[in-house]
């Protein structure tokens, strides 16, 4: 679909240099829309995209954000003002997969209304709903940055507390902070104002579906809150801080033999590399994971336990990225 994307991409700027040879173009308004930049930077964003995606190879390129683009240049081609999908709603699904346990199922829950409302809005093309289709994403998006620690300033690819404090991925008590995702009542607030503004959303464009989405948030927060409560009796009663492993990820670019990176954490021996890959991914920023391998350079698969790897409770494992992650805060 992609390469398609791209002959049409192509196609359709052919079609407009040929347009613009013509020397019978007399109309003011098409003469000013051929040579404006609106179709020149809509096509030179799309065709950008495209060969970056094609570069790269991706395998699941952004098809619903290079779809949006296309569209505005067909608009821009038209004349017709366009209503597109806000820019939020392609940044909104992957933050969920970033939240930790305090969060999760209340992260899913306002992710999918804000499918059903994206949806909605795409179909019906309600113009005066855009700015409340808008501010539901924003603030999903900002519940979402403080849940899962990204609004958090980075330095040497660590994560620290508001106050400097580093936590290096452990806390005093030497229970490991980021492997639950620690429940924060200003986390509550943004999620309530998020679900506040899906329910506008739901009101001016006057979609019925069922249950109410406040309840469904509700349901969601008692099941992350049994969860944790849960999770943490196992932690305090069963565990000592001696049973963690002491993990080293050492982080390498795709097909160089030379670590950008390395981080130290504290984990349990069941732990999955599933569970690894979204910890690392809090803790570096910028980079795509492509994959995790042994010290003898030998793939790992993502549901796997680390305990095969443990020797003395401490573990190393290479973390192959695409990309340079964020250190220095930079």
């Amino acid at each position: 679909e992609l390469s398609v994307l791209a002959i049409k991409c192509a196609m359709i700027t052919y079609g407009v240099t040929e347009l613009m040879k013509d020397d019978k173009v007399k109309h003011l308004a098409l003469y000013d829309r051929l040579y404006g930049s609106k179709i020149w930077d809509t096509a030179q964003t799309l065709a950008t995209s495209i060969h970056d995606h094609l570069k790269r190879n991706d395998e699941a390129p952004n098809l619903s954000k290079l779809h949006t683009i296309y569209t505005e240049l067909e608009n821009a081609l038209t004349g017709e003002v366009s209503i597109l999908m806000p820019e939020d709603y392609h940044r909104l699904f992957p933050l969920v997969g970033k939240i930790g346990r305090a969060y999760h199922a209340q992260s899913l829950v306002l992710a999918s209304l804000c499918h059903q409302v994206a949806t909605h809005f795409e179909k019906e093309k309600k113009r005066e709903a855009r700015e409340d289709v808008e501010r539901a994403l924003a603030k999903t998006i900002d519940a979402f940055t403080a849940a899962g620690g990204l609004n958090k300033p980075v330095t040497n690819g660590i994560e620290h507390a508001a106050n400097g404090a580093s936590t290096n991925g452990v806390v005093s008590n030497g229970v490991g902070h980021t492997m639950t995702g620690e429940y924060d009542p200003d986390c509550e607030r943004l999620y309530d104002e998020s679900i506040d503004e899906i329910k506008y959303c739901y009101t001016t464009m006057g979609m019925n579906e069922g249950s109410d989405p406040k309840e469904k948030l509700e349901a969601a927060r008692t099941k992350d809150q049994e969860r944790l409560k849960l999770y943490r009796t196992r932690v305090t009663n069963g565990i000592t801080a001696r049973e963690f492993v002491d993990l080293t990820l050492i982080v390498y670019n795709d097909g160089s033999s030379s670590s950008i990176h390395k981080l130290h954490v504290k984990v349990l021996p069941t732990a999955r590399l599933s569970y690894v890959k979204w910890m690392t991914a809090r803790e570096i920023k910028d980079v795509e994971i492509l994959r995790f391998e042994d010290t003898q350079k030998q793939p790992v698969p993502l549901d796997a336990e680390i305990k095969p790897l443990v020797k003395d409770n401490q573990c190393t494992l290479h973390v192959i990225v695409q990309g340079e992650p964020k250190t220095n805060g930079s």
